[in-house]
């Protein structure tokens, strides 16, 4: 019941983030978010917990496709970006195999 809450209030400290975060602000929480999801992922496997382990698989895998969608090109920047494309397309095929 309390970390019900507790996850409520997070969930609404977020949403504050996110209104007044720049662009580079919102990425950097996906990335920070995809990591704390593959963490969490790694507890549920280390304690058989399979449930939880994909749900928390699923969720750091959408996040890394969004991640990958916001990708545009920019100027100049393309090899940045290519190589962006394929570290993301590794992390979801890496974590589609853990899953």
């Amino acid at each position: 019941m309390i970390k019900k809450g507790l996850n409520a209030y997070k969930q609404v400290g977020i949403r504050d983030q996110l209104g007044t975060a720049d662009p580079y602000e919102v990425i950097q929480m996906l990335m920070q978010g995809g990591i704390d999801r593959m963490v969490m992922a790694k507890r549920a496997i280390e304690h058989k917990d399979f449930s939880a382990k994909s749900e928390h698989l699923s969720r750091a895998i959408a996040i890394v496709n969004a991640l990958n969608d916001s990708l545009k090109p920019v100027e100049n920047g393309e090899e940045i970006t290519d190589n962006l494309g394929r570290l993301y397309g590794f992390i979801v095929e890496t974590l589609s195999q853990a899953a």
